[in-house]
């Protein structure tokens, strides 16, 4: 995901534009629909309509295909003993069912800003790095974010997902 994350903002591939087609950053995707979104919340996201099983599962499907080919392309620079482990665990990579009828709930590492704000990841060279929380929140690499509709002064530098919001 810190891949994803780090990808250029202007890449219509990128954890920052892939975000905009949710909501926010309120941006246009891929030359798709109307250059100004329309509506409140602004974006592409369906929730609350009738379409929006059918539109959700191709927008998470759209990311995790990206996801899957950035983790395909880390596991092959892994020159461990273990390398043929972390390839097979990226070819199988996909995301997690969650029920959330069962479990209204997602897990706390979605949004327990003070237990989960950091994890730690393994280097192709087998060495541990710790690093923001990518499943806490999103933090622009301009510095701000790009203003919501009706909005020319964003005053925020950071997206953060909380239980209700994902």
């Amino acid at each position: 995901m810190q891949r994803l994350y780090d990808s250029n903002e202007k890449e219509a591939d990128s954890h920052f534009q892939i975000g905009g087609i949710h909501g926010l950053p309120y941006v246009r995707w891929d030359e798709a629909g109307p250059a100004q979104p329309v509506g409140v919340p602004a974006g592409y996201c369906q929730h609350s309509t009738v379409i929006f099983p059918t539109w959700h599962r191709p927008y998470c499907a759209l990311y995790e295909q990206i996801l899957h080919r950035h983790a395909v392309q880390i596991a092959a620079t892994y020159t461990t003993a273990d390398a043929a482990d972390w390839r097979k665990a990226a070819d199988d990579l996909r995301f997690p069912f969650w029920d959330w009828a069962l479990h209204p709930l997602p897990p706390k590492q979605f949004y327990d800003h003070k237990q989960y704000g950091q994890v730690t990841i393994t280097l192709p060279d087998g060495s541990k790095k710790p690093v923001n929380n990518p499943l806490l929140g999103y933090k622009f690499q301009s510095g701000q974010g790009p203003a919501p509709p009706n909005n020319s002064n964003p005053t925020y530098n950071t997206l953060s997902k909380l239980p209700w919001t994902i």
